[in-house]
């Protein structure tokens, strides 16, 4: 299992993508943690890696289930969800579908 906590926010939708091709072949679940808006949001607004601010200024936040991420992830479990920091904490295990679930 890989973890990957509020690391996405900071980075660019190149730069996940990237991981998440990485990671794919190599582990059965990752266990993922971002800061998402409280309202409706437009997920996955890209920005640049390295930037100060995350999504939540532009009133989103990444889902890896969502355009343009191309993957072999899975939800699993949501296993938290925090209310607080004018947001949403939300945790989720995702499981692997690809080469390394075989």
């Amino acid at each position: 299992m890989i973890f990957i906590r509020q690391v996405f926010q900071h980075l660019s939708n190149e730069d996940i993508q990237l991981i998440l091709a990485n990671i794919s072949d190599s582990c059965h679940y990752i266990m993922v943690t971002e800061h998402l808006p409280l309202e409706r949001f437009t997920a996955n607004i890209n920005i640049e890696s390295g930037t100060p601010h995350t999504r939540i200024v532009l009133g989103s936040g990444v889902d890896i289930m969502q355009p343009p991420f191309e993957h072999s992830f899975t939800p699993f479990r949501e296993t938290l969800n925090y209310y607080g920091f004018n947001g949403n904490i939300r945790t989720t295990v995702y499981r692997n579908q690809g080469p390394a679930s075989n």
